[in-house]
């Protein structure tokens, strides 16, 4: 359900084609239609009335491996979203 009540069901979908070792929002617009994944800050897309925030989600480096998150600010567990302002 979105902020404003609305109730939607979302398709399927996947995105190809992102860089590696990488950070991004995957986001879901309503007026396209279609699943976007957008490199950390992603701040004008995360604002954006017209996508979903779907989850935060990384890429392998290219040996394989991921880099491990920053650390959450104190006062938060988990997380460690470096654009998180905290209260």
């Amino acid at each position: 359900m979105l902020d404003d009540s609305r109730k939607i069901t979302l398709p399927a979908g996947s995105v190809t084609g992102l860089p590696t070792a990488t950070t991004f929002a995957v986001l879901y617009s309503l007026t396209d239609e279609n699943y976007i994944a957008v490199p950390l800050p992603a701040i004008d897309e995360l604002q954006n009335s017209d996508n979903v925030f779907i989850s935060w989600n990384a890429t392998s480096n290219p040996d394989g491996t991921y880099t491990p998150p920053p650390t959450a600010p104190p006062g938060h567990e988990g997380g460690g979203d470096p654009n998180y302002n905290t209260p």
